[in-house]
């Protein structure tokens, strides 16, 4: 081989060389910056599971209030029920309790 193609073959190592280097380079950043977009899902996802954790048990809560506030509905229904009923009766008159009564 004469010298003017060795100093080519050897000018096109060193730049495949210095080419390959900062494909390296590159790739490595990318890793880096796909394992750093990793961790912060991850960190995402477990906020967002204690976010979920936290809504069922608030959830639960309202869910037992709603059936507190209703069974509450229900006696006031009964009560406001009972008190008519003893309204009534108080009104009637005397002879009618006593029929009622026997």
């Amino acid at each position: 081989m004469d010298a003017d193609l060795l100093k080519i073959l050897s000018e096109e190592l060193r730049e495949i060389r210095i080419m390959s280097a900062e494909t390296k380079r590159l790739a490595d950043a990318a890793q880096k910056t796909a394992d750093a977009a990793q961790k912060t899902a991850d960190a995402a996802q477990k906020t967002a599971d204690a976010a979920q954790k936290t809504a069922d048990a608030a959830m639960k809560q309202a869910n037992a209030c709603w059936s507190k506030a209703e069974s509450a509905w229900e006696l006031v229904i009964m009560t406001r029920n009972q008190v008519q009923e003893d309204l009534r009766k108080v009104k009637l008159p005397w002879w009618r309790k006593l029929l009622d009564a026997a």
